[in-house]
């Protein structure tokens, strides 16, 4: 009985023994629960009510006769409860009606937070399938590299090795820019702009360096070029509107920024190209590009 009594309280809370739907730990316990309710009366049928609404679910699944062949359909509806148990059946059966009731609230928010739960989900899924797919931080072409002309340069006031210049990169006004080296033609434009002593620096001008580091000169356009984009020989893409710090393509495809032989400026073998030809410097043969 006090095995009955603990798989009531059980019940009450949970609708099977061990999910949300019939597993095999249900099936194992049934004929147990079979022999307690051939011999049970209404009145204790009633009073773990919990138990009856289980075992009646049980006994009418499709195939149970097969896997419990030897155990026969108990009727829970034919025995009527002794008149003379008075009010003691009616407190029992409100009794039951409480927990039969907490069990279909307890079911019923389940099934709400699980319903919630499935469509938080699906609205995920639906912002994570309409979003576009994320460009590799590889992608060179995210880069805004264009032709500029200086229209001004002036000594930085706080830094003996920084010149500040405007450079007209086809905008609306020029860009202010801070650097080590006077003269500037290839413009890295999409960087996020920064504060250089005081002067805020809204791009990088693109240099070749040796390998040993001891000379530096630009990277220049041909000389009939135009300001404005630059493209990268053989690749397609639009550049990022600004470059984003964490994941910033730049510092990922800059190890691959070189001069051939002949100076030419390359990504990897993609050449730094303008409608007039490709991007070179001076003199450096072999050197990086930053």
């Amino acid at each position: 009985m006090a095995g009955i009594q603990s798989l009531h309280l059980w019940q009450g809370v949970y609708p099977f023994m061990a999910a949300d739907n019939v597993t095999l730990a249900d099936l194992a316990t049934y004929p147990a629960v079979h022999q307690w309710m051939v011999g049970a009366s209404a009145e204790e049928r009633l009073a773990h009510c919990n138990v009856t609404r289980w075992f009646d679910h049980i006994q009418h699944l499709p195939g149970i006769s097969k896997a419990v062949g030897h155990l026969t359909s108990v009727d829970i509806h034919t025995d009527p409860v002794p008149a003379a148990a008075g009010s003691a059946n009616a407190n029992a059966a409100a009794g039951a009606d409480k927990s039969k009731d907490a069990m279909v609230n307890g079911v019923a928010d389940q099934d709400k937070a699980k319903a919630k739960k499935a469509a938080k989900e699906d609205k995920k899924k639906q912002r994570a399938d309409n979003k576009a797919p994320e460009r590799p931080v590889e992608d060179v072409t995210r880069l805004d590299v264009r032709v500029g002309k200086i229209t001004k340069v002036w000594q930085h006031p706080e830094a003996d090795k920084l010149y500040c210049e405007e450079i007209d990169i086809g905008e609306e006004k020029p860009r202010q820019i801070a650097s080590g080296l006077v003269p500037y033609v290839v413009v890295l434009c999409n960087l996020k702009a920064k504060n250089l002593k005081g002067f805020p620096s809204h791009g990088m001008v693109l240099c070749a360096s040796s390998a040993d580091k001891s000379n530096t000169e630009l990277i220049r356009p041909p000389p009939e070029a135009k300001i404005g984009p630059h493209s990268w020989e053989g690749l397609e893409g639009e550049p990022d509107e600004v470059l984003n710090d964490k994941k910033n393509p730049f510092s990922k495809v800059q190890p691959d920024f070189r001069t051939s032989p002949d100076k030419i400026a390359l990504y990897k073998d993609h050449r730094f190209m303008t409608p007039s030809g490709p991007c070179f410097c001076d003199s450096i043969v072999g050197g990086t590009i930053s």
